[in-house]
């Protein structure tokens, strides 16, 4: 029995000798989930990577929370198309477009994304009185984002639920 016990113990270290590197490396060998749920979330609004203020980490965090409070009402994933903007990339954004550049964009504060809405589904749902409250949003119009639907956690100048930019 001790023979075979020592032939498995062998065994076992020359296989994990095998499938070990044989330098450790720094990087996991399989990729670790996020911690939060939101965590995967914030990276997708922070797609960049940019250094953040405190106030816009803050908003940045609150804005994946809403995220996925909000997808809770839809059966398929909601694709995010854009999220945090530096002052320069918004006003890159906008002179491309042939427009001129808002001041104060929620995007530019961690406070703002936009979703993909091409069927108007996600516009049609999230600007019903009752979501617009229960998540505590803010909603560009539909004639101004066509394809999209922005969504922000910060009221807009106008105060209203659904505004005009």
């Amino acid at each position: 029995m001790r023979f075979i016990l020592a032939m498995l113990d062998i065994l076992v270290k020359g296989i994990s000798y095998l499938l070990l590197p044989s330098k450790p490396s720094s990087k996991p060998l399989i990729p670790l989930p996020p911690s939060r749920p939101q965590d995967w979330v914030i990276r997708k609004l922070n797609s960049k990577n940019y250094a953040l203020s405190q106030t816009a980490q803050a908003n940045i965090e609150k804005l994946a929370l809403t995220y996925l409070n909000i997808s809770s009402l839809f059966k398929n994933p909601l694709r995010i198309t854009s999220g945090y903007r530096s002052q320069d990339e918004q006003i890159d954004l906008y002179r491309r477009m042939g427009k001129r550049p808002p001041l104060g964009s929620a995007h530019c504060f961690g406070a703002a994304m936009d979703i993909l809405d091409e069927d108007g589904s996600v516009f049609a749902t999230l600007s019903k009185p009752e979501n617009l409250i229960r998540f505590g949003i803010y909603l560009e119009a539909k004639s101004a984002t066509p394809n999209w639907c922005h969504v922000q956690i910060t009221p807009p100048k106008s105060g209203k639920r659904i505004f005009i930019p």
